[in-house]
């Protein structure tokens, strides 16, 4: 996720500033390529007091060879180096001392994730997500808001056979393959109109609200004299490409009318986007 965007041309070594952050209990890593145009940085968490932490897997796991013994063995402790030796990719080990007793229960816990911008915004965006997530009833709080989120999602398009695995398979495992493509799809650097349009027609009976709103912003790709982009991009300073497919618009078409036949959205065909 921290690898810097457009890739290189030759393959270098990423460059990461780390930053260890004590009064949120958290450390911050982010990419320094100067030619990154997508800078986000990545943060690793929790609620409790860490003691030392290590992003060196050298360091943390040792060599390729046997022989090669962990320095976290070696010193009985992580390093707290807040750099990495060049070449190296990164991991985030956080080591922390606790003392439970007999039949003693301690709940930990971590937040992971990555946030658009630099240190101050990552900060933030900690602070904030510990406030909304950290200690057992607002995470448990979240859960069931996650759980409801989804059977109201998933309940939308159910099928019932008499074979259960079957049901399963398609009410659940398949919805969760749609949505994680769905996913994949909006993190890519450029993202293809027609396959975009693809997805979001299967997302119609899942998603009704959100795919309009994707509609919105994906027609805006079509041109003037009616083709549309084959790929476009998200991202600030980055140029759409110049080449349009001819059956672009075909899959614009059958989404729109699929969007409407499900909602009964028929105000949508008035909209100028």
């Amino acid at each position: 996720a921290l690898k810097a965007y457009p890739p290189p041309r030759l393959e270098r070594s990423e460059l990461y500033e780390i930053h260890p952050v004590n009064t949120l209990n958290a450390v911050l890593v982010r990419n320094i390529d100067v030619e990154n145009k997508n800078p986000i940085t990545g943060y690793f968490a929790s609620d409790q007091k860490w003691a030392d932490f290590e992003f060196s897997p050298q360091f943390f796991q040792g060599g390729q060879s046997a022989e090669s013994v962990p320095g976290a063995v070696v010193e009985g402790k992580l390093s707290s180096n807040p750099s990495i030796p060049l070449g190296e990719e990164i991991i985030s080990v956080l080591h922390f001392e606790l003392s439970i007793a007999p039949k003693e229960t301690r709940q930990l816990f971590f937040l992971l994730g990555v946030a658009a911008g630099d240190f101050e915004k990552a900060k933030r965006e900690v602070d904030g997500a510990k406030r909304k997530f950290a200690g057992p009833k607002a995470f448990d709080a979240v859960l069931k808001s996650s759980e409801k989120s989804w059977n109201e999602m998933a309940g939308r398009l159910l099928i019932k056979t008499p074979d259960d695995e079957f049901n399963r398979f398609f009410n659940v495992w398949s919805t969760h393959q749609l949505l994680n493509t769905a996913l994949f799809l909006n993190g890519g650097p450029k993202i293809e109109f027609r396959e975009k349009m693809q997805t979001l027609g299967a997302l119609v009976p899942y998603l009704p609200a959100e795919v309009k709103e994707a509609l919105r912003t994906t027609i805006c790709y079509q041109l003037r004299d009616g083709r549309a982009l084959s790929r476009f991009s998200t991202f600030a300073g980055v140029t759409s490409d110049e080449e349009v497919t001819m059956d672009n618009t075909l899959w614009m078409v059958l989404t729109t009318c699929r969007y409407i036949n499900e909602s009964g959205d028929f105000a949508f065909l008035d909209e100028s986007i």
